[in-house]
């Protein structure tokens, strides 16, 4: 409430003595009036709510599935075992031939697969390396043509380790020729394991490697189409590596005498939960010397 004047709200009422004449009082004083409150100020309109995110949208440089097996791709025209799998984002690749690379939780399995209807079992010698090393494994499990694969395998010393379910990956849908690995691929985790290469239209590529996992080594090599005349999502890489450091940088932790050789494809990462957030091109592989040391990543396709 405003304030009023003190003087007013508290002064008494004078008298004086009364006379003969008639008696006379003074006046209470008037009250000092109040001051007027002053206007609240006008509200301004509320900014509109901020639209929420699309969680349909498509991702920046990304692609969609293919509507349908694409001509001449593994889903189309290849076997029944044959073309990519993944199991928890990893990936296997099973070739026409049955042979075999993949990389699950214990390590890599290296080797070959047969299948009859509805059974698959590995062939001799399969090898499972790992942390511990590289160990003989027997497995056999069921099979889903162009669906899935599960099972069980052995390891030398009896331990026994789940094999997937290994998913049939859409990749498979599609057609790729050699060209189509022509371009500039990455992974950037500096950290752990970045690495770049740029592949030509004959597919031969360089590139370089950082991180806790490679070091620094500068790679050479060629990623050919594994079945030239075919347009199946399934190539032959062959790697060399040599030691690039400089500095406080890590040494190449990747043989610099003996060549790499392996599996790889273009695979389809997904962007996001939806099919409609598209799919990123990349490139996947595993190669390995023959004293067993192994690589592997998965690298995007650059703009």
């Amino acid at each position: 409430m405003p304030a009023t004047s003190p003087a007013a709200e508290t002064s008494p009422v004078a008298t004086t003595t009364p006379s003969s004449s008639s008696p006379t009082a003074q006046e209470p004083a008037s009250p000092t009036p109040a001051s007027a409150a002053p206007a609240p100020p006008a509200t301004a309109p509320a900014a509109p709510a901020p639209s929420a995110p699309d969680v349909y949208a498509r991702a920046k440089d990304t692609e969609p599935l293919p509507p349908k097996p694409e001509r001449g791709s593994a889903a189309d025209a290849g076997n029944d075992s044959e073309g990519i799998y993944e199991a928890d984002n990893n990936l296997t690749f099973i070739g026409p031939s049955g042979y075999l690379m993949g990389k699950g939780t214990p390590g890599w399995t290296l080797g070959s697969i047969a299948v009859a209807k509805y059974e698959w079992s590995f062939k001799s010698p399969t090898f499972l390396r790992s942390a511990k090393g590289l160990d003989e494994i027997k497995g056999s499990g069921a099979f889903f043509a162009k669906e899935q694969i599960l099972g069980t395998y052995t390891v030398a010393d009896g331990t026994q380790e789940f094999l997937g379910p290994l998913r049939y990956s859409k990749s498979n849908s599609l057609a790729t020729t050699q060209a189509g690995m022509a371009g500039t691929w990455r992974v950037d985790s500096p950290v752990d394991f970045d690495m770049s290469i740029t592949v030509d239209a004959k597919g031969n590529f360089t590139g370089t490697t950082a991180g806790v996992v490679p070091g620094a080594c500068t790679v050479s090599g060629t990623v050919k189409h594994l079945e030239p005349a075919a347009r199946k999502n399934m190539f032959a890489m062959v790697l060399n590596a040599s030691n690039a450091a400089t500095g406080s940088q890590l040494p190449c932790n990747l043989s610099a005498t003996n060549t790499y050789y392996g599996m790889s494809a273009i695979v389809l990462v997904a962007a996001g939960r939806y099919d409609s957030n598209g799919y990123y091109r990349s490139f996947g592989f595993h190669a390995t010397t023959e004293s067993a040391a192994v690589i592997s990543n998965v690298l995007r396709k650059q703009p």
